[in-house]
């Protein structure tokens, strides 16, 4: 595992491109960047992938959003993911991401591509005493939809490495906490949870399952504005 895991490489042996298996050795950063790349990346735990459904929806709507009529079929989509297992089959932990390159000048539909990508999740050690957060100034430009912006990531990266940290908090132009880089944000405060509403935030589906979970279990939540300076408060 890595802690500065670039998302641009493929691991295992085969990525998946428009339904056929090739070879890692093969693959290309330019896979990643060509066109418009609308993308997501879903956790996979001891050879299940998690929450694929959600993803799927949520890539879909990314085309939506963007008004993008001209879209590939969810079956091709399911299918690179089958085969990326199928043919990986001593991979089974690890993230898998799901690229869709709009190239100008074809014939409109994107290269449907899935890769296993270089990974970090905290060690037990860390899942009990936390992780170095690190704020930055930073904005999604597309919040509702899910666009490869190598710019906006590198110069995360960067801030998350320099200092040392785990993961980065966004903090947009009004001073509010908005959400990790990669990651959903939640506050709590007398028992109460708090989280950044879902207009402000790429919508999470670790969110959308922690407020389901809150709920079932009695568990006041709020969606609010968070000021970065009143989080010690929190």
């Amino acid at each position: 595992m890595l802690k500065s895991a670039d998302p641009d490489q493929c691991i295992a042996e085969f990525f998946i491109m428009n339904g056929e298996p090739i070879r890692c050795s093969l693959f290309k950063t330019d896979f990643c960047h060509t066109g418009t790349v609308f993308y997501e990346v879903l956790k996979m735990i001891q050879g299940v992938p998690l929450f694929v459904d959600d993803h799927i929806e949520r890539l879909f709507d990314s085309l939506t959003n963007k008004g993008v009529t001209v879209q590939p079929s969810i079956s091709l989509v399911v299918k690179n993911l089958k085969l990326l297992l199928s043919k990986n089959r001593e991979h089974t932990t690890g993230n898998i991401r799901i690229l869709l390159n709009y190239i100008p000048d074809t014939d409109g539909l994107p290269d449907v591509t899935c890769h296993f990508t270089p990974f970090y999740y905290p060690s037990e050690v860390e899942y009990l005493s936390g992780v170095k957060l690190v704020p930055v100034k930073a904005e999604r430009v597309n919040l509702h939809s899910k666009l490869v912006n190598k710019g906006f990531r590198d110069m995360v990266s960067r801030y998350i490495f320099e200092n040392g940290a785990y993961e980065a908090l966004l903090i947009n132009h009004r001073g509010e906490a908005t959400e990790g880089s990669k990651s959903n944000f939640f506050a709590i405060k007398n028992d109460i949870v708090y989280t950044p509403p879902v207009d402000d935030v790429l919508p999470g589906i670790t969110r959308k399952y922690i407020i389901e979970i809150c709920k079932k279990l009695g568990i006041k939540t709020f969606e609010s504005r968070i000021k970065f300076g009143e989080l010690q408060s929190y």
